[in-house]
């Protein structure tokens, strides 16, 4: 995703960036509902945002963010569902604060606008001065003219306004509120647990026929067999629609004719390359030579002993391409044995002597014959695939049982498995492991008995699998009979619950009354008695619904019976409230409760200015 924050350096991007977070602030995603039978997808004040509106922002801004040439993880977000609602929010927010400016009298004079065009270093060229040309450029690349960019600059200085007379970041706030908000936050309660938990009783809970029956009755749903498919499971291999391919040497010779170019290998030469940074040196090196003596050796020696490059560092066998552009032409102009001039590249500058040529020449058919014919058996085969594909498409299409399927295509595989649940659960219980089946679980379902599903390929290589719905057995309304012991087990743990919560709020009920008997409470009904336990107001150790229970309540007081789970509840009695010295708070701690203090009014005050601007400028999104 790096070229999605290389993005982030652009201007219009940041503008668009800033209106994503404006949106957010006004409007949840999940607000929006895209239906694209309707001719308009929001309306604020009135004015309809139509669906050609907004189909052209999309695209727009798909297009500013693909041109530089985004990651395909980019370009799969770009078509999300989440992109669409962000463009479509930044619409929204716009429209929103065009009224708000337009209300406030905000139209600020362009020449604002053109002096922050003419100070933006992005438009500046190296001594600072306004550059007409990257600004026409930058204009260019994001489909902008000037009067737009203008009118899209003003508009967010007005924007900028508004925000800033709502940001509260300078506000000053009082420091005894803050120490306030400490002592809050940092209180602590000494206290007594009382920990009940259902008891191991061999006591029984009586359930009578007519109960039974009310509960059968009142959760019927609950007690029905699930909905089952029986399945065949047909897979094809890819090898076995393709068994049967050859290709021929003719085939072979004529792809090898047709293709005559791409069997060419380039002329290739042997040469001596010598690099240097400084003109100067390079004319140095040429001025040593002797044309009337051999010039390969002068070239090794000079090389050597003037400029300490050994041959291994010199000798070169490259082809026209493998050069620099700069001087390939140069240096496959030059004949045999011939020493350059001084050339000139991108890397320095270049002396060359050509010590070799090999003629460009087509490769022989014995060399490619191999390549060829693995080419076109892949080619021949692929379009056979499809073909075969195809036809099996149309069939399963008009067939309406497997037997059929069977004798037309033999070569497939067919595997019956046991009924399943639309979460592969067979009816005998038992989990079916089929990843082929598992992707498409959802589809089997919505099939009907004696339909074949889509053709799907399969994770597994050069596979292709087809189900089959052999019988689809209904959901059925299980008898009282057939489930009563289930019912039972279930009243019966409801039952003890209910005992259970009873029981807790009696006992709470007794200390509340003789909290000097905690000791005999706590016994006569087997509850653990747990004593000065400090609890802080931000604990994890405890529940926090538990934690916030008893930061409610004041000193000596006793809570209810607070239910931790089905099996236990607890009853805390208060003993003592510690509170933290306010006149020794860290700073650093001061400073972050005043930034989260901030962050809160902050929230409040733009959930506040939400609500108010929808209701204002009544904002309808479909």
């Amino acid at each position: 995703m790096q070229q999605f924050r290389d993005l982030t350096n652009n201007i219009f991007f940041k503008i668009f960036l800033s209106f994503v977070g404006l949106s957010f602030i006004f409007f949840g995603v999940s607000d929006l509902v895209f239906e694209s039978n309707n001719s308009w997808v929001a309306k604020i004040n009135g004015k309809k945002i139509s669906e050609i509106e907004f189909s052209r922002e999309l695209e727009n801004q798909k297009a500013n963010l693909y041109s530089k040439n985004p990651s395909p993880e980019l370009m799969e977000y770009t078509n999300s569902d989440e992109f669409k609602n962000i463009v479509l929010q930044r619409i929204t927010s716009r429209e929103i604060l065009k009224n708000l400016i337009a209300e406030m009298d905000l139209d600020l004079n362009q020449d604002l606008a053109i002096n922050q065009i003419l100070n933006q270093k992005e438009f500046q060229d190296e001594k600072g001065d306004f550059d007409k040309i990257r600004f026409q450029s930058f204009l260019n690349i994001n489909n902008l003219n000037s009067e737009k960019y203008l009118e899209q600059l003003n508009f967010e200085m007005s924007s900028d306004m508004i925000f800033s007379s709502l940001d509260i970041e300078n506000i000053a706030i009082d420091q005894d509120l803050l120490k306030e908000k400490y002592k809050f936050q940092n209180q602590e309660r000494v206290i007594s647990l009382l920990k009940i938990k259902e008891e191991k009783s061999d006591q029984k809970i009586n359930i009578d026929e007519l109960e039974l029956k009310k509960f059968y009755r009142k959760n019927k749903d609950k007690y029905k067999t699930d909905e089952l498919r029986k399945l065949s499971l047909i897979t094809i291999k890819a090898d076995s629609l393709t068994a049967d391919i050859k290709i021929s040497d003719q085939e072979i010779a004529k792809s090898y004719q047709d293709n005559d170019a791409k069997y060419i290998i380039p002329e290739k030469r042997k040469i001596y390359n010598i690099l240097f940074d400084d003109i100067k040196k390079a004319e140095d090196f040429i001025s040593k030579f002797d044309q009337k003596k051999n010039l390969r050796k002068q070239f090794r020696k000079i090389a050597k002993k003037d400029f300490d490059k050994d041959e291994n560092e010199i000798l070169l066998n490259i082809t026209k391409k493998q050069l620099p552009k700069q001087i390939s032409e140069q240096v496959f102009d030059l004949k045999e044995g011939v020493i350059s001039n001084i050339l000139e590249s991108e890397y320095g500058y270049h002396v060359v002597y050509v010590d070799n040529i090999v003629k460009s020449y087509k490769n022989p058919l014995k060399n490619v014959k191999t390549d060829i014919k693995e080419k076109l058996l892949k080619e021949k085969s692929n379009k056979i695939i499809d073909q075969k594909i195809t036809e099996i498409e149309d069939e399963i299409m008009i067939l309406d049982n497997i037997s059929d399927f069977s004798k037309k295509f033999p070569f497939a595989k067919i595997e019956k498995l046991p009924a399943i649940n639309s979460n592969m659960v067979s009816d005998k219980g038992q989990k079916i492991n089929n990843n082929n089946i598992s992707q498409i679980i959802e589809d089997i379902f919505f099939l009907d008995q004696g339909q074949f599903s889509e053709i799907n390929k399969s994770d597994e290589k050069n596979l292709y699998y087809i189900a089959f719905i052999e019988e689809i057995i209904e959901e059925k309304q299980k008898t009282l009979k057939e489930v009563e012991n289930d019912i039972k087990k279930e009243v019966t743990l409801i039952k003890k619950s209910e005992l259970l919560t009873e029981k807790s709020q009696e006992i709470a009920n007794k200390l509340k009354d003789n909290p000097e008997k905690i000791n005999k409470i706590s016994k006569e009904y087997k509850a653990k008695l747990l004593r000065n336990i400090t609890i802080k107001r931000d604990s994890t150790s405890y529940p926090a619904h538990f934690v916030t229970n008893i930061f409610d309540l004041k000193k000596n007081n006793i809570s209810n019976a607070i239910k931790i789970s089905d099996k236990e509840y607890y009853i805390a009695i208060i003993h003592k409230i510690n509170l933290p010295n306010i006149d020794k708070i860290p700073e650093k701690k001061l400073a972050e409760i005043e930034s989260q203090y901030k962050n809160d009014i902050s929230s409040d005050l733009w959930n506040k200015l939400e609500k108010y601007l929808n209701k204002k400028y009544k904002v309808i999104n479909k």
